[in-house]
């Protein structure tokens, strides 16, 4: 280090002590170890300085290159020695003459800036040419009092190696006089840069300004200025990017010398107010979240929904307007290809073509890697869609009173019952005598059969052991036969259904396939940790067209499965007033929220999370929900006036009531009754048919003997 650069000296032990970093490449190397050539240009200033020191002596001039500077890191003040430091300043303001000049004004600009506009955030100063901006660094380097990197931009890859996360406010300074490097990163490395941080960039112009803020990054990018030299000495011009408000730059404020011409703003907030922006919702139609509602020519008159009132409450608080557009036919949300391309309305929103998605998407870490996904408005659960199996036929209804093990006792009592009596009537007959019909074994069943039919017998018992058996028997079958002829006719009346399917592991052992759209689902039940529904992925099937789901859920060769308030929606539009029965499986399987999917480092997302949680917690999703399917209600395309449902489980019905109306029994309901006796006239005829076979056979025994 040379002894007769004092000043020199003075900017490396500041910066030494400040922590002040200046590298060529963000590696940390601090600007006491800069190489010796740039040393030496820092000592041509301080001998030019001294100079005009020395001419401004001799003309009489009262020396003013003084300056107070206090030596701050991260909120900390240090006032060395106890006493106002003085350090030469660049760009003193003395006079008129001096206010004209465009370094000077605009190293004053600069440190205003960054002083007003950028109080309390981390400062990154970049540079690319070190012959130019070399006296307006060590100006800003000794003036600010911000935590702050120092990079000389070269190549791309200095760029790539910035810190751009800070867990606070961050704020930027690029001096360029060959923006090339900039552009190419702007449009490249898109997780590589902040969003959200303040930028201000020198050297530009104003057509280069404009390639920024339509670059890749720069579009969304909320706070953008570029300072323009003007025609006048010690005049600069301040532009502002426009983001929505509209294309490109616009001039803001005018700096002259000292100050800005006027007050303004430099980095207002640019999303509360969109000042009527046309932005694209991409959407489609999927009840209960998207309706349309068409003329009978099938044009489109208006949309409607959960989601279309939610997208149009957040345009009314930020004021921008709607523009509607809808995804290549049968591709819905979309899918990724095996070529990297995602289709579908995610598809849209990843390569910028749209701005806001919507139509019941799901907040998923494999979307939120793509796209931004807003905080949940509403969570709901995967059900399925399975048809309902007929009613079993009248005729077993005689047979419904009593489950199969009550038949299977009451079979063994009445095949007991009779062989007990005989031996009771048999034993008791030795005692002193019992009537001769309960002494054979087929009477005495015969008997105890008449009973179980509540059939009154002509002989009594005569002793008191058969007496006994017989009361018992008469209460066993008294009870028996009310309670069956009870439950009987309730069984005539009411169609009983067969076992339902009603869990997963139902669903799994029917063997039916599993439909759905799209492989969403089919991915997201392959990593649960149920092992049923990771065997369900085996009976996957996707379609692009639910109206083919639903045909093969009716012909009973599929369970659809989709979101449990669409499933309810269609069970009760659909299906409610139409022959074929389907419904909901009781057992559904996890919960997925639903957010509005906007563009990756969209700068809406922090408004649209707020005005979310507004609508949350003041349960206007599920007033928007009641009104839309009163709307659809009133439509014929869903209904009507007809049964449906209002996504709570509760029916709107506006059919007349027939409550009281009564049933008479028809041939359908005792169609068991005659299957018995025509069962019985079959017996009895092949009973006759055996009789005549039988008698004809002793009959020619008979005639062989005589």
């Amino acid at each position: 280090m040379r002894p007769h650069c004092p000043l020199l000296l003075l900017v490396l032990a500041l910066i030494t002590t400040t922590g002040v970093s200046l590298s060529d490449n963000n590696t940390g190397v601090f600007l006491s170890d800069v190489s010796y050539q740039h040393s030496r240009k820092i000592c041509k200033l301080d001998s030019v300085i001294a100079g005009d020191r020395r001419r401004r002596a001799a003309a009489g001039h009262e020396d003013n290159y003084t300056t107070s500077l206090a030596v701050k890191e991260e909120g900390n003040s240090l006032i060395r020695n106890k006493t106002q430091r003085k350090m030469v300043s660049l760009w003193p303001v003395r006079d008129d003459e001096d206010l004209s000049n465009d370094g000077g004004s605009l190293g004053r600009l600069l440190v205003r800036v960054v002083e007003e506009e950028m109080r309390g955030c981390d400062l990154l100063l970049a540079y690319d040419d070190l012959d130019s901006h070399l006296p307006l660094l060590v100006h800003l380097l000794l003036l600010l009092p911000h935590t702050r990197q120092v990079l000389r931009v070269k190549t791309v890859e200095d760029l790539l190696g910035v810190v751009w996360v800070s867990p606070r406010c961050s704020s930027y300074l690029f001096l360029l006089q060959r923006p090339d490097h900039l552009m190419t990163f702007l449009n490249t490395h898109l997780d590589t840069w902040d969003y959200r941080g303040r930028y201000v960039l020198v050297g530009l112009s104003q057509d280069q300004l404009v390639n920024v803020s339509r670059s890749r990054k720069g579009k969304k990018t909320e706070h953008l200025l570029g300072v323009i030299k003007s025609g006048a000495r010690g005049e600069w011009g301040v532009y502002m990017n426009q983001l929505y408000w509209g294309p490109g730059v616009q001039r803001v404020a005018t700096w002259r010398g000292n100050s800005f011409t006027s007050q303004v703003e430099l980095f207002p907030d640019k999303v509360s107010d969109l000042r009527g922006a046309v932005l694209k919702v991409c959407t489609f139609v999927w009840e209960p979240n998207v309706f349309y509602y068409r003329a009978k020519n099938g044009s489109l008159l208006y949309r409607y929904g959960i989601d279309i009132q939610i997208t149009r409450l957040l345009a009314r608080s930020l004021n921008f307007s709607i523009e509607f557009v809808e995804p290549p036919p049968g591709e819905m949300w979309g899918e990724a290809q095996t070529n990297g391309y995602f289709s579908g309305l995610i598809g849209k929103v990843k390569r910028d073509e749209v701005d806001i998605g919507v139509a019941d998407l799901y907040l998923v870490i494999s979307r939120n890697n793509i796209v931004d996904m807003t905080s949940p408005y509403d969570s709901e659960m995967k059900c399925f869609l399975v048809l309902e199996a007929p009613p079993l036929p009248r005729w077993q209804a005689l047979v419904f009173p009593l489950n199969p093990w009550t038949w299977l006792a009451s079979f063994l009592s009445l095949l007991l019952s009779g062989p007990l009596l005989w031996v009771f009537a048999s034993v008791s007959n030795r005692c002193g005598g019992e009537v001769n019909i309960l002494q054979h074994l087929t009477p005495a069943w015969q008997y105890a059969f008449g009973l179980h039919f509540r059939q009154a017998q002509a002989s009594v018992p005569r002793s008191t052991s058969t007496q006994v058996v017989v009361t018992a028997l008469w209460l066993y079958t008294i009870i028996l036969t009310i309670v069956y002829s009870s439950n009987l006719t309730a069984f005539l009346l009411v169609r009983k259904q067969p076992p339902p399917m009603d869990t997963i592991i139902d669903l799994y052992h029917s063997g039916l396939e599993l439909a759905t759209i799209g492989v969403f689902f089919k991915n997201a039940m392959a990593i649960s940790s149920d092992p049923y529904l990771r065997a369900l992925t085996k009976m996957f099937v996707s379609y692009d067209d639910v109206e083919d789901i639903l045909a093969r859920v009716v012909a009973g060769e599929a369970v659809y499965l989709s979101n449990g308030r669409y499933i309810q929606f269609v069970t009760t539009t659909r299906f409610t007033k139409a022959g074929t029965r389907v419904r909901v499986m009781k057992e559904c399987f996890s919960t997925f929220y639903n957010a509005v999917a906007l563009q990756r480092y969209s700068p809406l997302t922090p408004k649209f999370n707020q005005i979310i949680g507004w609508i949350s917690q003041n349960g206007l999703v599920h007033h928007y929900l009641r009104e839309s399917i009163r709307l659809a209600a009133s439509t014929e395309e869903y209904g009507g006036g007809g049964s449906v449902s209002d996504g709570g489980g509760n029916k709107q019905n506006n059919s007349p009531d027939n409550t009281n109306a009564t049933t008479p029994l028809s041939l359908d309901h005792l169609q068991g009754i005659f299957f018995v006796i025509i069962f019985g006239w079959v017996s009895s005829s092949l009973a006759f048919c055996l009789e005549v076979i039988m008698y004809g056979r002793r009959s020619e025994r008979a005639s062989l003997k005589s």
